[in-house]
């Protein structure tokens, strides 16, 4: 699997969406060495953050996650297919007036 064509290609998406300075879009890659999954789910996930400044509309957030999280799941069909990983995604908002870069 293409790991780097696949965060890549989320990063490229996460840039195409209203209000995103493609600028300010990073993206990165943490392997856990350690993690548990409940009985009966697959041993393992896929879990994507997305980490957004608060202001926009639930209307604007819930399209960003829906398409990134559809892109995953394409993106990541193989895992899925072999029932070895389940896709995962939160969006979080931050605090305009708190953040740094």
């Amino acid at each position: 699997m293409d790991v780097q064509g696949c965060l890549d290609a989320l990063v490229f998406t996460l840039s195409e969406q209203d209000t995103i300075d493609p600028a300010a879009v990073k993206g990165y890659l943490r392997v856990s060495p350690v993690w548990a999954t409940g009985e009966g789910a697959p041993d393992g996930f896929i879990h994507l953050t997305v980490c957004v400044l608060a202001g926009r509309p639930p209307e604007l957030l819930s399209a960003v996650s829906d398409r990134l999280y559809s892109q995953a799941l394409d993106l990541f069909r193989p895992a899925l297919d072999q029932g070895v990983a389940k896709v995962t995604l939160e969006l979080r908002e931050m605090i305009p007036e708190v953040y740094r870069k």
